[in-house]
């Protein structure tokens, strides 16, 4: 081999190779776009809830009397405010490889439809110590692992994939500790974090499909609030691990008040104004929508119930792959804290 082919085979070899560093992930404010893109999937969610909803027969306490949830005027305000406060997020993965699909992953933060309901009829229902209920971050039994990954009858059948609450072993996040200095570490639970979510839902297509992380790649996501510290955390890890994968998250900033938002600012040259005014704005929509959608005084109509039925999709081949999985807790990293 003569010197000239020698170092364009050595270019060609440096070129193809993933670097030996991790890139860190890029945390930017977000505008209008990533507020369109999660006010879609707020959308979906909250639709998801109605069906939840018509379909159940959980009762809660009224006048001494049970009823249906769905004629439960407090019962639906409760879930409309857990439905429109919830984190949501959207992250697309974009291969290198021309061999390997692109993915989307869609994610809610919190638990499954059902228990998410659960929750609210315990609270409401006095003197049931059955469980109590926790909000996003917190733990969640094997069972309801399963039972979130079969709320997929509830979305509409589609390619991208809905992340579902993780196995206790991939709840964990392993994060350096403030208090103690950066040599301890804490462990803490997240497993219903919408970005952990959605973390170990690509981990785990990576172990199905090797080809779509050989290559590297782009993640791209898009989140309805600050990223919290330990998901932050759990993200560093992932580009630790996939030093081939550059890694952009947009948020929108939570931190300004209704008053202060206009149309015009989400599309404004200041990021930070149009962040804060796009997160206004959703907050705001994701509201109405929730309020429409799980509105008492329609759903309690005597035909809603029947007609929710005709609106469930059954999963298909590649959800009920995913609910096996989830069943036999292979979602996530081998080496997720114990």
């Amino acid at each position: 081999m003569n010197t000239r082919m020698a170092r364009t085979l050595s270019l060609a070899m440096a070129m193809a190779a993933p670097p030996a560093w991790a890139s860190p992930p890029v945390l930017l404010p977000g505008g209008g776009h990533a507020m369109a893109r999660l006010a879609h999937d707020a959308n979906v969610h909250a639709e998801a809830f109605r069906k939840a909803v018509l379909l159940s027969d959980k009762v809660v306490p009224f006048n001494g009397s049970p009823v249906a949830l769905r004629k439960s005027r407090k019962f639906m305000t409760a879930l409309q405010r857990k439905v429109y406060s919830a984190t949501v997020s959207t992250f697309d993965y974009i291969p290198n490889s021309g061999r390997a699909t692109p993915l989307r992953i869609h994610a809610r933060s919190g638990k499954s439809l059902d228990a998410t309901l659960a929750d609210i009829v315990r609270h409401q229902t006095p003197g049931d110590t059955s469980g109590s209920a926790s909000e996003a971050g917190g733990r969640v039994s094997d069972n309801e692992v399963l039972a979130d990954a079969g709320d997929a009858r509830f979305y509409p059948p589609s390619a991208d994939i809905r992340a579902t609450n993780l196995q206790k072993k991939d709840a964990w996040v392993v994060e350096p500790s403030p208090e103690a200095g950066p040599a301890d570490v804490s462990r803490v639970i997240h497993g219903t974090d919408a970005e952990l979510k959605t973390l170990r839902q690509l981990e785990h297509e990576f172990e199905r499909n090797p080809s779509l992380s050989e290559a590297g790649g782009t993640l791209t996501g898009y989140v309805s609030q600050e990223v919290c510290h330990s998901c932050m955390a759990a993200f560093e890890k992932f580009a630790s691990a996939y030093k081939n994968i550059d890694i952009t998250i947009y948020y929108l900033d939570t931190t300004a008040k209704p008053s202060q938002a206009a149309l015009i600012d989400t599309v404004s040259d200041d990021i930070d104004i149009a962040s804060k005014a796009s997160s206004v704005l959703l907050r705001s929509v994701r509201r109405q929508t929730a309020e429409a959608l799980l509105d008492p005084s329609v759903l309690a109509a005597s035909d809603a119930r029947a007609a929710a039925w005709s609106e469930v999709a059954w999963s298909d081949d590649a959800t009920l792959e995913r609910i096996a999985a989830a069943e036999a807790g292979s979602l996530g990293l081998s080496e997720a804290c114990p």
